[in-house]
């Protein structure tokens, strides 16, 4: 009797978390910090800043507008000043701390790695001389970031914020995520791209996420074959799985950045869910990952 009743406690335990991994509005006590220490806001702005002076020719360093706390978005822009004129021009955006609390030391070094290897022969170098541009944005979040906070400086989950029309899903209400949609409205105008790629880090399960995340809807197949070249390219290299945001960490939500991204660009978005302590001592795979990933670009 006693095991019974031990049994049916850990059951109904296991049923009121599993309701409440559903809500997304547990998910920051579920997900906690990263487990990575962050630096200071200043030294990572002041890194991406020696940066451009490194790699003037190809690297352009961007500040897009303001936090609501009034900190500067930042975002890097690797090009090749050598591209084919002709070539069309297909875009990749890599972000990070869109979770002020989930910051993961990736974007921040592969933001160097691109910007070296876009002036060498590999696959960053090709994609670039081929009329690629790259745009990377280490923190999304800087109020959350340096707050170690989830949210922005009004307390609004930025990957929330995002408009979905086809659901009817009005979101663009923070001066963050205006500022991304008037970067890449802008940068669209300049450059004439096909958004081909968006990949944006968070913690901390271990997993790659692909739309839709708002609801059951599944991929069409068209999407589902370009989704799954990425997520079989990120599992050879880190084993991790792939899916929707209900297989990956049991609930689903509106108002993200990848549905957005898919449902305005038709392209492959993703939400890299890295391992808690450990993710920046993968950053020869995310490396690897995108170079793979360009490769089939």
């Amino acid at each position: 009797m006693k095991t019974f009743r031990l049994v049916a406690v850990l059951c109904a335990v296991s049923m009121t978390l599993a309701c409440k991994r559903r809500d997304a509005s547990n998910y920051s006590r579920v997900h906690s910090e990263a487990g990575i220490t962050r630096p200071k806001f200043s030294l990572i702005h002041k890194d991406l800043v020696n940066l451009e002076k490194k790699y003037s020719s190809r690297v352009s360093l961007i500040t897009y507008g303001q936090s609501a706390g009034g900190k500067p978005l930042l975002a890097i822009k690797i090009s090749s000043p050598d591209r084919d004129s002709d070539s069309s021009k297909k875009a990749v955006i890599i972000t990070e701390s869109i979770h002020g609390n989930e910051y993961l030391h990736i974007t921040d070094q592969l933001v160097g790695e691109f910007a070296k290897k876009s002036g060498e022969t590999t696959p960053v170098g090709r994609f670039v001389k081929a009329g690629g541009v790259v745009y990377m944005i280490p923190v999304y979040n800087p109020d959350g970031f340096i707050a170690g906070e989830r949210e922005n400086a009004n307390n609004i989950d930025l990957n929330r914020d995002f408009s979905l029309p086809s659901q009817g899903d009005k979101g663009v209400t923070q001066p963050e995520t205006k500022a991304f949609l008037s970067l890449l409205t802008a940068e669209q105008k300049r450059e004439n791209f096909s958004l081909e790629l968006f990949m944006e880090y968070h913690c901390c399960i271990g997993g790659l996420i692909h739309p839709w995340t708002y609801a059951d809807k599944a991929p069409s197949l068209a999407e589902m074959r370009a989704l799954k070249e990425v997520g079989e390219i990120s599992k050879k290299n880190f084993g991790y799985p792939y899916g929707n945001a209900w297989d990956i960490v049991n609930y689903n939500a509106a108002g993200t950045s990848i549905d957005f991204i898919q449902e305005t660009f038709m392209r492959r978005a993703f939400s890299f869910e890295g391992k808690y302590e450990e993710e920046d001592k993968n950053i020869r795979k995310h490396a690897a990952m995108f170079d793979q990933i360009l490769t089939l670009l």
